[in-house]
This record gives C-alpha cells, structure tokens and sequence, in this order.
C-alpha cells in the first residue's frame, strides 16, 4: 500500500470544512480548584531537591534504607524512635528535616492494581467526578459543587511520602482495623481545613482528603470496601 498517498486521499477528502468543525467544537476545560491544589502540591514535590532521589523503587529503596541509617546512627534514643515507628504498617522516617513514610509491608503485596476500591458511603450530596486507572494507581474524585474528595489506591511498592518535617505531622488512628496515619491542615489561603489519611487495608495503600471535616472522611474511610464497578486494566 502507498501510504503517502492514502494519507493524501485522507486529507484531501475530510476537507477544510471538516477541519473547521472540529476547531469550533474545542473548548477549554476548567479543573475544579481542588483538583488543581491537588496538582501544584505534585508539581510542587516534584521540584524537591531530593525528588530524583525518590522518584523510582531502586532508588526509593536507597533513600529508605539511608533515611533508616541516618537515625539509627545518631543516638539509642533514635534506635528506640526507629522501632516504634517501624511497628506499624507505615513508617515514618525523620531525618535532617525531612520526613518519609513508606509501606512496611511491601513483601508479597500486589505489584499492580489488581482489586480496585472505593469508599461506600459518601458525604451528602458527593458524586463521582471522575477517575483514573493505572497499572500502579487507582484515583478518584468526588465533589458536591463546592467542595471535594480525593481517594487515591497505590500498590505498596509505589507509595512513598517525602517532604519537610513541618508539613508531614501524623497522629496514628485506626481505621478498619488497620494502622493508619491522620492530619489536618489550613488550605494555602487559610480559608478551610483539610484532613488528610493514608492507611494499609492489607492489600494496598489508600489515602483519602477532603475539607469535609475528620468525622466525615473518616466515615467514608472505614466504608472503603472493593468496587465491582471499575475493573483493573
């Protein structure tokens, strides 16, 4: 087959007209302003100095077991820290200013997304906006108008948190009966108040936020159960 001129015939019959159609029915897309938070505070991480580092398993690998050898080497009292934070299923690595949490069950868990989940219950008014499935992640995002949730599936090996000591402070809480990690903080104009969770359900990490309050996310989070609706790739 002559493929230049296949491609010539192609063009030559859709036509100017075809191509001013499909330029009139263009319109820009606005993102919701959380969804465009959420997207700064990634583009944000990834312009860390320390985000090569981290940013592939091998080298997430490094920066963990650097992290682990920076507070063991320091002082007994940071071995004592270590272990205690080392006895749940995420862990939470200070050192240097910086802190790091990661999966400390990442052994023979899925290495791609292979259940997808979601939360049952919903704070009134919530409806799914729209969702995004990887071999590694599994996102979606809720909102009521005004404001939004964001739940986030990773498989273990993938999920790593890292960034400045002040802006990663957790309070551990049980959510399922898992082990998982809590925060609240003010949005960039200190007009809300988000919180923030990250837990292991036993097969993969989730996190959830939302500025819908802590008793409200909470009760979505201890609904999450596996979703029929989405199937993995």
């Amino acid at each position: 087959m002559n493929e230049p001129k296949l491609c010539a015939a192609v063009f030559d019959a859709l036509g100017d007209e075809y191509c001013a159609e499909l330029s009139a029915d263009v319109s820009e897309h606005t993102f919701s302003s959380g969804f465009e938070k959420k997207m700064t505070r990634l583009i944000r991480r990834r312009e860390r100095p320390y985000f090569p580092l981290v940013n592939t398993a091998l080298k997430r690998t490094a920066c963990i077991t650097a992290a682990v050898c920076a507070v063991l080497f320091f002082s007994f009292k940071g071995a004592v820290y270590a272990y205690e934070k080392f006895s749940d299923d995420l862990c939470i690595i200070e050192s240097g200013g910086l802190t790091t949490v990661f999966s400390n069950k990442a052994l023979d868990s899925p290495a791609s997304i292979k259940d997808t989940y979601a939360p049952s219950y919903l704070p009134e008014g919530f409806t799914l906006g729209h969702y995004n499935l990887t071999e590694k992640t599994f996102y979606l995002n809720y909102n009521n108008g005004s404001r939004e949730l964001f739940f986030t599936q990773y498989t273990k090996n993938d999920f790593l948190l890292s960034d400045k000591s002040e802006l990663l402070s957790f309070d551990r809480i049980d959510i399922g009966g898992h082990s998982g990690l809590i925060r609240e903080f003010e949005s960039e104009d200190a007009s809300e108040t988000w919180c923030e969770l990250y837990w292991d359900n036993g097969e993969y990490i989730i996190a959830m936020t939302s500025s819908v309050g802590k008793d409200e996310l909470l009760k979505a989070a201890r609904s999450v159960q596996k979703d029929e609706n989405i199937k993995p790739l």
